[in-house]
């Protein structure tokens, strides 16, 4: 899934004489024909989209400005999508995008109860061993417990210590 910030590169790229904003950043993520929004619009098309979004391209407003603040304030410890950018469009039903959207037939309340599919990453998938009988560095140099070889015991310590025992 792209990125706000990948969004944001597009449309400078696509659209170098205007200001970078909530339409012209869903009309690059448009033209680059992404998998990922054609499965999210289905089954809508990504022509259907883009005329729907094209009367607003030139003329931003600051409701735009807003919904693209709220969006990238959406996600908690993860970047902004374009997927939290659609799901924040659909709920604003005020909002001109989100009225053109649905016109052309978008079901804003199917697209709000998606989730976006992540990849599970494990060690293994990166490449990364993982020896499972590996401990901790806390646990390998006695920090937690009596468990590994090099724990440290303070009872047996002053045992073993005569400086320490009183057995002397």
């Amino acid at each position: 899934m792209k990125t706000l910030a990948q969004l944001r590169q597009m449309a400078v790229e696509y659209f170098p004489h205007l200001k970078n904003d909530l339409v012209p950043m869903l009309m690059a993520w448009c033209r680059s024909k992404d998998e990922d929004l054609s499965a999210l619009l289905q089954p809508l098309s990504l022509a259907a989209f883009a005329k729907a979004l094209e009367p607003f391209l030139k003329h931003t407003t600051d409701a735009d400005r807003a919904l693209l603040l709220e969006c990238i304030g959406t996600p908690a410890g993860e970047p902004a999508t374009g997927f939290h950018l659609l799901v924040t469009i659909c709920a604003h039903p005020e909002h001109r995008v989100h009225r053109a959207l649905v016109t052309i037939g978008l079901d804003c309340t199917a697209l709000s109860k998606q989730t976006i599919q992540r990849p599970t990453t494990t060690f293994a998938s990166v490449g990364l061993a993982v020896d499972e009988d590996s401990h901790s560095s806390l646990l390998r140099y006695g920090r937690f417990g009596d468990t590994t070889p090099n724990s440290y015991n303070y009872n047996e310590t002053i045992a073993h210590n005569p400086l320490l025992s009183d057995k002397t």
